[in-house]
């Protein structure tokens, strides 16, 4: 089996729907001179069975949690 690692600057749109979960990946934009602001493009879609986004968002979740016990990143204060 081939292993592949990919980069993306920052995920975008989640589509969830027909049993499945939709991950737009995007990557920054070359800036040109007269550019203020940092672009983003689509990149690729990323596309994962519910079973298998529910698994993702339970480790993203601990993964956050971990940050936090760390220090590394702070809970919003309640509202």
């Amino acid at each position: 089996m081939n292993s592949l690692t990919k980069f993306y600057d920052l995920p975008g749109n989640i589509t969830l729907g027909d049993g499945v979960a939709r991950i737009d990946m995007f990557d920054k934009h070359p800036v040109q001179d007269n550019d203020k602001e940092q672009k983003f493009v689509f990149s690729e879609r990323i596309v994962l069975t519910m079973p298998g986004f529910i698994e993702l968002y339970r480790l993203v979740s601990q993964a956050m949690s971990d940050l936090e016990k760390q220090g590394a990143l702070k809970k919003p204060a309640a509202k």
